[in-house]
């Protein structure tokens, strides 16, 4: 799923909505990350209104983005785009598979399935 937050140095700060399909939000950021960096104080109103055009960002979110960053005397916001991803297995579905031990080789599998599509995603990226 689509995981965006802004960041100032080495924290993270005011995550969004994020309401935009993960295909579409994919597509923004590698076609964005080369031209992609630091967004002054000038550009945040803009720049805003972009992330809620495009459904990365909701007006809800706005009032954490003014603590961190408007009411502070930040003259930039860092663009985090990311992607999070998770599997979950209930207790007793992680008990019995640990019981047989085969948790340990379902988590190795969930991570292949990860990755390949990870690498599906670059491999698409590439090709367009």
């Amino acid at each position: 799923m689509p995981n965006f937050h802004f960041g100032h140095f080495e924290r993270g700060y005011c995550w969004t909505c994020n309401q935009t399909e993960l295909d579409h939000y994919i597509d923004i950021w590698v076609h964005r990350v080369s031209s992609e960096g630091k967004v002054a104080r000038s550009e945040w109103q803009a720049y805003w209104a972009w992330l809620e055009e495009e459904r990365i960002a909701c007006a809800d979110d706005w009032p954490e983005f003014e603590r961190h960053f408007v009411n502070t005397n930040r003259q930039t916001a860092s663009p985090r785009p990311g992607v999070s991803l998770s599997r979950h297995w209930s207790i007793s579905e992680a008990e019995g598979l640990d019981e047989r031990g085969e948790f340990v080789a379902q988590v190795g599998d969930a991570l292949d399935d990860a990755l390949a599509a990870l690498g599906e995603l670059r491999l698409e990226d590439a090709a367009s």
